[in-house]
């Protein structure tokens, strides 16, 4: 019985070929996930606005050419809130207030607002804004007051448009 070796060089080649570009692609693969995962791969025309259930945001938030955010909410946390305040480590807000329903920028704005269970208010941040055509991007705590149970707390979420 005759036994060649040279089969079994032929496997271990191919083996070794496809680990060498396997590991190739799992780098490649973890490189394009983190330049997604910091936002470098975001299209030049994304415009969002996140908030966790409960706090849900309609549509995109826009930005004005005068410095100033508008972000719609919908508060379906299942009880009325009282929406007291605004603020965000990230982006230097110089002022900020809320407006009932679909207000624009020329209603009345508050300081603090109360909206029952379904209700929608709009919020106002006006602040160090990037470049016209820049991208304006930032995470924002809003707090409030759940008037059911007295309980202060606050939601965080991201606001990303183009000024």
């Amino acid at each position: 019985m005759r036994y060649t070796k040279e089969p079994i060089k032929k496997g271990q080649a191919a083996l070794e070929f496809l680990v060498n570009y396997g590991w190739v692609i799992l780098v490649l693969m973890v490189v394009f996930a983190s330049l997604v995962y910091f936002g470098v791969m975001e299209p030049a025309s994304a415009e969002y606005c996140i908030f966790p259930p409960g706090i849900d945001c309609i549509g995109k938030a826009s930005v004005n050419e005068t410095g100033v955010v508008f972000v719609l909410i919908n508060n379906n946390m299942g009880s009325s809130l009282n929406i007291i305040g605004v603020s965000s480590n990230d982006f230097n807000i110089n002022q900020y207030g809320f407006g009932a329903g679909r207000a624009n920028i020329t209603s009345e704005v508050n300081n603090s607002i109360y909206v029952q269970d379904g209700g929608i208010f709009t919020v106002y941040i006006k602040g160090d804004m990037p470049e016209k055509n820049e991208k304006f991007r930032a995470d924002i705590k809003l707090y409030y007051i759940n008037t059911d149970s007295g309980l202060n707390s606050v939601t965080e979420g991201t606001v990303l448009g183009r000024v």
